[in-house]
């Protein structure tokens, strides 16, 4: 089958993956011969010759065509783009008698564009993009499976386990979309997102009575600063509740894919407590992976066992009893999702175990409603001087619908966990400056935000999970309206 591939600058072949690469596609003879092919059918072979060695590297690959899109904006003059998924590599080395000379670039690539790495990254992490739902499954009683794919066939921006999808809902009969973010409940694959929402409140409850396979969605970029911590060998303990097992799966699945050489914890253990036997939702993936997997150990625990599904749960609660229960004497990581009132207790007794504070990590999602305390105290202490606010760096903050005022200083964090470290209630989600759940009305005064957001900023508000007041110590005030 012919083809006439146009060619590029050194380049141009961008490689997305160890599976994936996109080409640009310019105008040529207009006969569009190559593109008509590759849409008749996908199947093509890439050869790409070392003319120092004469190796030739054969690649097995079927074709996609990216007709438009923020993807395509992203190379400067590009009319499409080729997306090649890789299905075999062969490179036979010295294959060719011949030997070049250095390469003398035609004079047609002057005119032909690049790769704009700048709107690469813009165009995934600004835009809202269309996602095709490509697949719903329900996995227990209320929480259903969200499977999406791009809408124009482009790359599905990576993402850390441990971090969340933003999504966009058009419902109808609302003045303003709703906003949410669901975290992503599978390791990172270049062929879909995965999101595992339970039915509670308006979005998920129409997520769940009106999303079908075929539908589309908008989304942004994966975000958060919540994810794994890779550099470290120590045992993990995934300690989860409820919903927050979508979390833990998306971690646990990382962990056993990682084939990197990254550093591996010593061992895996994934403890998950539910109301029900039935409600936990991936029990038999678990088991299975437990099977498959010497360092994996799975303890999945019901307030109620139901004999039908709980053969593999224990019943009671998932407690600091039982984790001394099921937990042998080690060196671990701690990372904990769930309800607010199980991370607490999760965390406060861990604390009273002498697990230093920074092995703790937990969801800082929705209301900050885990308080954190010192690590235990070693035996023996140095008692330090009590050092006064420094006044220069400080801000009067007052919240004008609450009537509360205080000093806010750089080590109280961003005007959110102000806010709630002074008992104001505040609507949040994300807590990383995309969801824009926590917008609020500056009255006056001024806010700086030292890592730039990507939500949408209304006028006179501001995402206040995300600033600062800017002008510490200048005696103004920063009124937000709560």
């Amino acid at each position: 089958m012919p083809t006439s591939h146009r060619g590029g600058k050194p380049g141009s072949i961008r490689i997305d993956d160890d599976r994936k690469l996109t080409t640009p596609d310019f105008s040529g003879n207009l006969f569009f011969n190559t593109i008509g092919n590759l849409m008749h059918d996908p199947r093509a072979g890439l050869l790409v010759i070392d003319f120092d060695s004469g190796d030739l590297l054969y690649l097995a690959v079927d074709a996609e065509i990216v007709w438009e899109g923020p993807e395509l904006d992203s190379f400067d003059g590009a009319e499409r783009l080729i997306r090649w998924r890789v299905h075999e590599v062969r490179r036979t080395a010295r294959a060719l008698p011949m030997r070049w000379s250095g390469v003398q670039y035609a004079p047609q690539l002057a005119k032909l564009g690049s790769w704009n790495e700048s709107k690469i990254t813009q165009a995934a992490t600004n835009t809202w993009r269309k996602l095709k739902v490509t697949k719903v499954s329900d996995k227990a009683p209320g929480v259903r499976s969200f499977y999406f794919q791009a809408a124009d066939g482009s790359t599905l921006p990576a993402y850390e386990p441990g971090q969340f999808l933003p999504i966009r809902l058009h419902v109808p009969g609302l003045a303003a979309p709703l906003i949410r973010t669901y975290t992503l409940s599978d390791a990172h694959n270049d062929r879909y997102y995965r999101i595992m929402v339970k039915r509670k409140g308006a979005a998920s409850t129409w997520l769940h009575e009106h999303v079908e396979t075929g539908m589309e969605i908008e989304a942004k970029a994966p975000g958060g600063a919540f994810i794994l911590d890779r550099t470290s060998d120590r045992a993990v303990v995934l300690l989860s509740a409820g919903i927050g097992i979508t979390l833990m799966i998306a971690m646990l699945n990382s962990l056993l894919a990682d084939k990197s050489g990254r550093a591996q914890p010593e061992h895996i253990h994934f403890i998950h407590g539910a109301r029900r036997s039935e409600e936990h939702p991936f029990a038999d993936e678990l088991k299975a992976a437990e099977q498959a997997n010497s360092n994996l150990s799975v303890h999945l625990r019901a307030n109620q066992v139901d004999v039908t599904h709980g053969a593999d749960s224990s019943a009671g609660r998932v407690d600091i009893a039982y984790l001394k229960s099921v937990l042998p004497f080690g060196d671990y990581d701690f990372y904990l999702c769930g309800a607010g009132s199980f991370m607490q207790d999760m965390y406060s007794g861990l604390c009273s175990l002498n697990i230093a504070d920074d092995r703790i990590r937990f969801e800082a999602f929705g209301p900050a409603n885990v308080k954190r305390t010192a690590s235990a105290a070693p035996a023996l202490t140095v008692a330090k001087p009590v050092v006064p606010r420094d006044l220069e760096r400080s801000s009067k903050v007052v919240f004008m619908r609450t009537h509360r005022n205080a000093q806010w200083s750089p080590e109280d964090g961003s005007l959110l966990e102000f806010a709630e470290a002074n008992g104001v209630e505040v609507a949040s989600m994300c807590r990383s400056g995309v969801c824009g759940t926590c917008a609020t009305r500056v009255l006056s005064g001024d806010v700086t935000y030292p890592i730039p957001c990507e939500g949408e900023i209304p006028a006179g508000q501001a995402l206040i999970c995300s600033v600062i007041p800017a002008r510490m110590g200048s005696g103004e005030e920063s009124q937000p309206s709560y």
